[in-house]
């Protein structure tokens, strides 16, 4: 279970950054936030693999 602490703090910080209003955001250049999302998203996606790896061992 400790395994998933990585995984829910990812998913709550991204829950967080997307309850914020976006007038509350620094404005960024264009094309940033395509970046951000495939940076936050991919920090993820590891994360919950390293939380799923003992889950899913080869016998």
């Amino acid at each position: 279970m400790i395994s998933f602490l990585p995984v829910l703090s990812i998913m709550g910080t991204i829950f967080l950054l997307s309850h914020t209003p976006g007038d509350q955001l620094p404005s960024s250049l264009a094309g940033l936030d395509k970046i951000s999302h495939i940076i936050a998203y991919t920090v993820l996606g590891l994360t919950g693999l390293f939380g799923a790896r003992k889950n899913f061992r080869a016998p």
